[in-house]
């Protein structure tokens, strides 16, 4: 009989690799459809090496950046 932690164990690594791989999608997704951007080919190059690592970078660098900046445009124009 399989002993409960090492069911736990990987249902949880299972789990852990499921997360990132739909992160790294959400993010690659997201660099993709992007209009007006110059880095486009770098991102995905790094995205496509560094895998999470390089989704991370990019959330942080380029995905939460806007999504500020959209929020600061909507706050403007509701003022008008």
């Amino acid at each position: 009989m399989i002993p409960l932690i090492a069911i736990w164990f990987c249902t949880s690594i299972f789990m852990l690799f499921l997360l990132t791989t739909i992160f790294w999608l959400w993010m690659l997704i997201d660099l993709l459809e992007r209009k007006n951007f110059e880095d486009k080919v770098a991102w995905v190059l790094v995205m496509m090496f560094l895998c999470i690592v390089g989704s991370v970078m990019y959330y942080f660098l380029v995905y939460a950046k806007s999504k500020v900046i959209r929020k600061k445009a909507k706050k403007r124009k509701r003022k008008k």
